[in-house]
């Protein structure tokens, strides 16, 4: 909003010979009101020719400047203005638009503030500095001034901002009895009871947002915004059948919404409906080809279904897009190592770690890369480092193997309880330890660690095998053939003995 008249700067208009000045002003705001730009610029340069110090035509000067997009010369306009007549209402308001414009927060609020010193009832200054305020989260403050404006004034928008400064408080109940005309039937329009329900749903309050949503879908019930966050309501309050009915319905209003797309594929995968997920994705896909967050959960549940040739191309995508963006490479290099592609991983690893030192994940999936290049003094390194940043079971049953495959089976039995202790329900652990004590000929721990690797994981082939082999020692023929026959079972089903705990990232935000 650009004011072009906010009052007349006092005392210039005091004396009768200065109503010409008035009238060649009031005529060059009209032609700025009906769009003749041209015009109202010539008036006004006229004008300054004789009145250079004239403040409101300096200020319409500015306002012509701003519609020109010529933005620096209107601020030394207002700037002018204001030097010449200090108690120019208007500049000031057009001085704090314009800041606010350039999100230059500091000077709109030294803008309003010194607009409110000189019209502190005006109802749109204290208004601009609670919006001010509530952006900077000094909610008393914002409350302050939106407290100045007459209750009878208060518009939606000014209802908003309250509830948001309220919510902002912890002021929960005080924001419930503020939102209470909101829930009869048509109080607003659908986009606007959106965008209330969206801050209680923020705040943690999704019933709130829902009563809101409910009263007004029933005189517009396939309005699109009241459908969707009606889904992200339900969501938020965990109840994901119902988050799926609204948001399948907001799709049906508006079937081309890659962001409806987007949350029914989270509902899917959060219920393990993989397929279902990524059937959502493949058509988010096609609508937005290089939507970055359609990329990455496209890429992520890809890759979870193992569909490694469909997970390559969309973290390649990203990384092309984005060639420094962390997440992106750690994803394309987790990807890359599924695809066996260590030589092309292991490069966009290091360059992972130059860029976030500090993050055990880059370390911990380097030493997978290394260890499956048979590089073990490297990868225990780059394992160790992991350790070092973060506790990781992970990272300790890959130093426990490393430990094995070099002949030292204690050191391995380590890191392998460490990993254990770290995570109980590390079923590949449970399988190499038992290992490890096989080895050792400790049949009776051996027994007892394979068992329960068994229990955590009922495909684990060789917990089957080995507790087979175990059986057989120990004198339990008819045990040990059942093991052998499970072990034969799995492996014509199976194609990896061994699982890389491969640690996904979230996308950047």
């Amino acid at each position: 909003m650009i004011v072009l008249w906010g009052g007349l700067a006092s005392p210039l208009y005091a004396s009768p010979q200065d109503s010409p000045t008035y009238e060649r002003l009031e005529r060059a705001a009209q032609m700025i009101r009906a769009g003749r730009i041209d015009a109202a610029e010539t008036e006004l340069t006229s004008l300054l020719r004789t009145r250079p110090g004239e403040a409101n035509a300096l200020n319409l000067l500015g306002v012509i400047r701003l519609q020109q997009k010529r933005f620096d010369d209107a601020e030394q306009l207002f700037l002018r203005a204001l030097k010449a007549g200090p108690t120019l209402v208007g500049a000031y308001l057009n001085l704090g638009q314009l800041y606010l414009d350039q999100r230059k927060t500091a000077r709109a609020l030294w803008a309003y503030t010194q607009a409110s010193q000189l019209a502190p009832e005006r109802a749109d200054i204290n208004f601009n500095l609670a919006s001010l305020y509530e952006e900077q989260r000094d909610f008393q403050r914002a409350l302050g001034f939106l407290e100045k404006i007459p209750r009878d004034q208060l518009t939606t928008e000014h209802l908003y901002l309250l509830i948001k400064c309220q919510l902002g408080l912890g002021h929960k109940e005080e924001a419930r009895s503020l939102a209470a005309p909101l829930k009869q039937a048509g109080a607003v329009e659908p986009e606007v009871a959106a965008a209330f329900a969206l801050v209680f749903a923020k705040n943690g309050l999704p019933d709130e947002a829902i009563e809101i949503l409910e009263a007004v879908r029933k005189k517009t019930p396939g309005s699109f915004p009241l459908l969707y966050n009606l889904g992200a309501s339900y969501l938020l309050k965990g109840d994901r059948a119902r988050a799926e009915e609204f948001y399948t319905a907001a799709l049906e209003a508006k079937p081309d919404d890659v962001a409806t797309l987007q949350a029914l594929a989270r509902i899917a995968r959060a219920d393990g409906n993989l397929e279902k997920a990524l059937a959502h994705l493949v058509r988010a896909r096609r609508l937005a080809p290089e939507s970055p967050a359609v990329l990455y959960e496209f890429g992520l549940t890809a890759l979870r279904m193992d569909l490694v040739l469909d997970a390559l191309p969309a973290f390649e995508q990203l990384h092309r897009l984005y060639p420094d963006e962390t997440s992106y490479i750690y994803m394309l290099a987790a990807t890359l190592l599924r695809h066996d592609q260590r030589d092309r991983a292991e490069p966009l690893l290091r360059r992972y770690i130059e860029l976030r030192p500090k993050d055990a994940a880059g370390y911990y999936l380097l030493g997978v890369t290394l260890r499956s290049g048979n590089r073990f003094a490297e990868a225990r390194q780059a394992f160790q480092q992991s350790l070092a940043l973060g506790a990781n079971p992970d990272a300790d049953y890959f130093l426990g193997l490393i430990a094995e495959t070099e002949g030292d089976t204690q050191l391995a039995i380590r890191h392998l309880q460490a990993a254990i202790k770290a995570n109980p329900a590390h079923s590949w652990a449970h399988t190499s330890l038992g290992i490890a004590y096989l080895k050792q000929k400790n049949y009776p721990l051996a027994r007892a660690t394979l068992e329960r690797a068994i229990e955590l994981n009922p495909n684990d082939l060789q917990a089957h095998y080995q507790l087979g082999l175990i059986y057989s020692k120990l004198g339990e023929n008819e045990r040990a053939q059942s093991m052998f026959k499970i072990a034969d079972r799995l492996r014509d089903v199976q194609r990896n003995q061994e699982s890389v705990g491969l640690k996904l990232i979230d996308p950047p935000q």
